[in-house]
C-alpha cells in the first residue's frame, strides 16, 4: 500500500488535507501506522521544498513521515486545484501579447506545449487519485527559472518535460 493517493480514513483521490495517521516503511521492511504530530506538520512544511525534490526524484513516500506527510499534501484537493489554476494561467497568459505579461516565460515553448499543458490542467482537476511523485515534478518545472517554461535558451524541450509530468502523475506504484 502507498501514501500515494490516499491516507487513513480517506477515499483514493480525495486525501484528507490533516491526516492524523500515515503508513511508513520501518527500517526491517515492515509497514507501520504513524500518528501524525502537529510538530510533524510543521517540520514537513518548514522542509518543503526539499521533500518536494526527494519526492521528484522517485523517492517512494512512505520511506519516511514527513515525505509521506508531504506526499499526502501534495496530492490532496487544494494543492491540485492551486497547481491546476497555475497551469491555466499560463495557457492564458500565453495567449496574450508578450509586453502585456507581467510573467517572463518564453513564449515559443509554451504556445509548443500549449496542448501538454490544457492536458496537464484536466488530469488536475480530474478526479481520482494522482501520485505525489508526479505533483513534486510539475511543481518543480512551474518554479524553475532556469526551465524551458522560462528560458528561451534552454535546450530542454517543455512538451516533453510535460509528457513526462502526465505519465508520473498516473504512476501509482504498488
Amino acid at each position: 500500500m502507498r501514501v500515494e493517493g490516499w491516507a487513513a480514513g480517506g477515499r483514493p483521490g480525495h486525501a484528507p488535507e490533516r491526516v492524523a495517521r500515515v503508513l511508513v516503511i520501518s527500517a526491517d521492511g515492515r509497514l507501520v501506522d504513524h500518528r501524525v504530530r502537529t510538530l510533524d506538520r510543521m517540520l514537513a512544511r518548514v522542509r518543503a521544498h526539499g521533500l518536494d525534490r526527494r519526492l521528484s526524484l522517485g523517492e517512494p513516500p512512505e520511506s519516511s513521515l514527513l515525505l509521506a506527510l508531504r506526499a499526502v499534501h501534495l496530492v490532496g484537493p487544494r494543492s491540485r486545484r492551486e497547481l491546476a489554476r497555475t497551469v491555466r494561467r499560463v495557457i492564458e497568459l500565453s495567449n496574450q501579447p508578450r509586453w502585456a505579461s507581467h510573467v517572463p516565460f518564453c513564449y515559443r515553448h509554451v504556445r509548443a506545449a500549449l496542448p501538454e499543458l490544457a492536458g496537464l490542467h484536466d488530469r488536475l482537476v480530474a478526479p481520482g487519485p494522482v501520485s505525489g511523485h508526479g505533483v513534486a515534478q510539475l511543481r518543480a518545472l512551474l518554479s524553475d527559472g532556469g526551465g524551458p517554461l522560462y528560458r528561451s535558451s534552454s535546450r530542454d524541450d517543455l512538451g516533453a518535460q510535460l509528457r513526462g509530468v502526465r505519465a508520473a502523475l498516473d504512476t501509482l506504484l504498488p
